[in-house]
């Protein structure tokens, strides 16, 4: 069994199945690729599990990606969050997102928003 082989056998082992999606990455790439997806979703790091699934969809709804949306969604659920955990991060991007919306929308300069960031979180948290 060649290498290639391999990577698919440990793919089907991790995940109970080969995604069709899998074999859109050409297979040179795909061994790199699937270390690094093990590393950040299956190995132990700082960031548990579930956090770090909610982090995931944060991004992808951010970047407008439904299919990652879709999955971090339900990588979540099963890492132990909750529907109310989930509908917290959707209200927090489409906050943040207005906020951007209204901040470029104004030209607002960068680094007015740095320093009002931090004496707003100084003022709330103490200087750190």
């Amino acid at each position: 069994m060649g290498e290639y082989e391999e990577i698919l056998k440990d793919i089907e082992k991790k995940l109970g199945m080969i995604p069709d999606y899998v074999k859109f990455i050409p297979k040179n790439i795909l061994e790199h690729d699937w270390a690094i997806s093990k590393k950040t979703y299956e190995e132990e790091t700082k960031i548990p599990g579930k956090y770090k699934q909610l982090i995931g969809l944060a991004g992808a709804i951010g970047m407008k990606s439904h299919y990652w949306a879709q999955s971090y969604e339900t990588a979540a659920k099963h890492e132990g969050a909750t529907d109310e955990e989930i509908a917290e991060v959707y209200n927090m991007i489409s906050y943040d997102s207005r906020w951007d919306m209204i901040l470029q929308a104004k030209n607002y300069e960068m680094e007015t928003v740095k320093k009002e960031f931090k004496k707003e979180y100084e003022l709330k948290y103490g200087k750190k």
